[in-house]
């Protein structure tokens, strides 16, 4: 593969994952479900009620119990497992627009004084990300998606004369935060529930199933063979000590680019064109293949 890492629609990333649970004939897909609370018998946690929509629970018994439910996990706030927050001075403002003929299938960043767009390019459209500063974020909190859209269109020229859509349009507030413990006798978290990180780098999903694995491996053959709570609990104690520090890099990695991505002014746009100048240069290409393989590299063999 020729290209550092690939986007993909997340709603399609979750739409053959589900495909595939299903097909193994091993697992129920229940949708308009929420957790209510954990259950537990003395210090361990051994299921959970679930509410439906219309109100009805229901207790359900597991032997471990997985919180892959966001950054406002119910699970993680049922184990008393905090996730603090710190947001970010900028913010990102979400709109799709008519994609223009003979566009490239690739990832672009266009670069502006006023703030940088990330432009993700779609079957027929182009998914844009616009930084916005705080003082501005009142231009795209009210008005028409033609008005709010007004505000970057004169960033690019790729914008020129496109048509933004009304649907998915989002004003999106950034934080990042990383939870001390990733597991508590009976459950564990992967995801976001667990860690939150500043979108430059789209690796949060990428993070969110490489924990999910690296809980399969480490947990999953103890739960097949019905192994005792104290072994099933040192299973999850490698599975935090394997991700914790490599997920930790990547907040920090992807903290320090959304800096570098928000700068603003003369200055921060010089620093922009210097840098992507570097970045198209042999010397440039050959550090972008060095620090992409980075996160292309087994945690495994990272902490073995």
């Amino acid at each position: 593969m020729t290209d550092p890492y690939l986007v993909l629609p997340h709603p399609e990333i979750e739409r053959v994952m589900v495909q595939a649970a299903e097909a193994t004939g091993r697992v129920e897909i229940r949708y308009r479900t929420r957790v209510a609370r954990l259950l537990s018998e003395g210090d361990r946690v051994c299921g959970a009620v679930l509410a439906q929509e219309h109100g009805a629970e229901q207790e359900t018994r597991a032997h471990l119990v997985i919180g892959a439910d966001g950054a406002a996990s119910a699970v993680r706030n049922g184990l008393q497992i905090a996730l603090a927050r710190t947001p970010y001075n900028h913010a990102l403002f979400i709109v799709d627009i008519d994609r223009p003929p003979n566009h490239p299938d690739a990832l672009r960043t266009e670069l502006h004084p006023d703030g940088g767009i990330l432009v993700v390019p779609g079957a027929d459209r182009l998914g844009l990300a616009a930084l916005v500063r705080r003082e501005h974020e009142h231009l795209f909190r009210a008005g028409s998606v033609e008005a709010k859209f007004a505000h970057i269109e004169n960033r690019s020229p790729l914008l020129s004369g496109r048509r933004p859509s009304p649907a998915g349009v989002h004003l999106y507030k950034l934080w990042r935060g990383h939870a001390p413990r990733y597991w508590a006798p009976g459950a564990a978290l992967i995801g976001d529930a667990i860690h939150v990180i500043n979108p430059v780098m789209a690796q949060g999903m990428t993070m969110a199933i490489e924990d999910g694995a690296a809980l399969a491996r480490h947990a999953g053959p103890l739960l097949a063979a019905h192994a005792d709570a104290a072994a099933l609990d040192a299973a999850l104690a490698c599975y935090e000590g394997e991700r914790r520090p490599f997920n930790a890099a990547v907040i920090r990695r992807s903290h320090w680019m959304s800096v570098a991505f928000s700068l603003g002014g003369r200055l921060g746009d010089r620093l922009h064109q210097a840098a992507f100048r570097l970045a198209d240069s042999l010397l440039g290409r050959a550090l972008q293949k060095r620090i992409w393989s980075q996160f292309a590299t087994s945690p495994e063999a990272l902490y073995a």
